[in-house]
This record gives C-alpha cells, structure tokens and sequence, in this order.
C-alpha cells in the first residue's frame, strides 16, 4: 500500500499511513520500526509545509525519544516544541494537545522526576478532556495523575483517582493493567492487604488474558506471532487510511502500562518489568504490612 500511495504521489494519503503505520509499531512497543515512519511523516510534513503534521511528527518522535532512546532532553525539546506548535496553529483541535500533554507529563515524571510539572500537564490533559467530554482521554489523563500521587507517596489520592479512571472508561483493558497495578500499591502502602491482594488477582488476570492476544511478543517462538500480527495491523492501518481520506489521523498517547514504582527518594524507573517482579512487589508490600497491623 505504501510503495502504491508514493508511486502515485499521493502525498496527502502517504502522510496518514505513514502517521497510522507509525503509530501501530508505537503501540506494539517496536519503537525501531516507529520511528522510521515517523520519520517519513516529519520529511513529508516538511515538504508540504504543513505545521500541524510536523507538530504531530515531532510528538511521536518525542515518544520514541522517551520509550526507546531514554533521551529525555531531546524527548523534552519534540514534547515542548510539538505542543508549542499545536497551541498556535488554528488546525489543532483540543483533543490533538492531549496526547503531548500526556507526554510531557511522562517525560517530567520518568526522566527528571519533577512531580510538578508532572501534574501540571497531566491536569491540563484532563482539562481538555474534560471539556471535550473525551472518556478514553479523560481515562489516561486520570491514569496518569494516580501514577504520579503514588509516585509522591499520596496513596489514598492515588487509589481515588484510579478508581475514577476505572469508572470513566471500561473498555480501555492496557489501562486498566496500569490501574489495579496502581490500585494493588495503594492498597497496600494503606494497609489493605486484602484489597491490594484482590486488585493484584485482577491485575494479573489481565496480563494474562494480554498474554493469550499476543501482547507478550519477543519470547521464545513469538517472531512468528508478531509476524501475523504485523501484517495484520498493515492492513487495519490500510483501511483506516481508506475511511480516512484525507481527515487527519489521531494520534493517542499511552503512558507505558506497566509503570514501576519506586520511592520518591529514589528516580523513578522507566522501563516496564515483568509481572512476576510486580507480583512479587505487592506481595512484598502486604507480606510487611501483615506483619505490622496483624
């Protein structure tokens, strides 16, 4: 589809499904493959001098900056000037600042642990969520919050966030993996052992039905999986682009679903882990508060 669109040299389509392919391989978590299309989506927004696709380039790059390259000062620069761009341009809707906003918010949390600013995006995020009446963004916006207060070791705001979030959108299931994590800490560091051993339950039910869609890639025979499952996406993106036409693609921002958390005294670590090593956290947490409250 691709060789056919730039053959023909339609440049408008080539842009969304380099936009759409992109953003596939992002959410696959193959940042490599992403960022080559991305690329090509920031040169052809450059060639048709168009700003709002080279705000929306330089957002995505900023996300491979952060998840791939652990670059946070240039993750930082795309974040900032991405935004910056949005917010001048009278093409960009409301719902297109969310995603950098979120990003920002991530950058500022994972890369300089800076929980000011951290929240001050993330509250923007949900603003404009809020306004737009947007319940899968309002549902990240709010994910995002609940990770920094446990981060800040504001647990009983953490769990309340979560519990919204849960309740602003049901059909997000990598969110909520991300959440009953959250909620299983919070619980925990509350001494709720019980509660926090129900959310880990739910947690992990959920990575494993992840498992069972081939979500896990990278493990043993799963080169094959992720095969099929490319291939897949390839064509979904290639339908998207049809139903498209030439309305601009949207491009959502994922804070990474299995967050680690550390003390506040400590950086934060960005990379996700394996729920073994969450499981064994939180069953770290209710093993001492057992041993505490009894």
């Amino acid at each position: 589809m691709l060789e056919i669109l730039e053959k023909i040299h339609n440049r408008n389509n080539t842009i969304i499904l380099y936009h759409n392919v992109g953003e596939i391989y992002f959410n696959m978590e193959n940042y490599e493959e992403a960022e080559k299309y991305f690329i090509k989506e920031k040169a052809l927004a450059e060639e048709l001098n168009d700003k709002l696709w080279i705000a929306m380039s330089l957002f995505q790059t900023g996300g491979v900056n952060l998840h791939f390259h652990k670059d946070y000062p240039k993750a930082l620069e795309n974040a900032t000037t991405a935004y910056e761009m949005m917010e001048v341009n009278p093409g960009a809707n409301s719902i297109d600042k969310i995603g950098p906003l979120l990003l920002l918010s991530d950058i500022y949390l994972d890369g300089y642990n800076d929980y000011a600013n951290a929240e001050k995006y993330a509250l923007l995020a949900l603003k404009y969520a809020e306004e737009l009446n947007q319940p899968f963004e309002m549902s990240g916006a709010l994910s995002q919050l609940a990770n920094i207060y446990l981060h800040k070791g504001m647990y009983s705001e953490s769990e309340q966030t979560a519990l919204k979030a849960l309740n602003v959108d049901s059909t997000r299931s990598d969110y909520h993996i991300m959440l009953f994590n959250l909620l299983a800490k919070s619980s925990a560091f509350l001494g709720k052992p019980k509660q926090a051993a129900e959310y880990l339950d739910r947690y992990t039910a959920l990575t494993s039905e992840r498992s069972s869609k081939n979500y896990v890639r990278s493990h043993g025979n799963s080169n094959q999986i992720r095969n099929r499952k490319e291939r897949k996406y390839h064509r979904q993106a290639k339908y998207a682009t049809q139903i498209a036409g030439r309305r601009r693609g949207r491009f959502y921002y994922d804070s990474c679903p299995a967050v680690v958390y550390t003390p506040p005294a400590q950086p934060p670590q960005s990379r996700p882990c394996r729920n073994e090593r969450h499981e064994r956290q939180v069953f770290g947490l209710i093993d001492k508060i057992q041993a505490n409250f009894g």
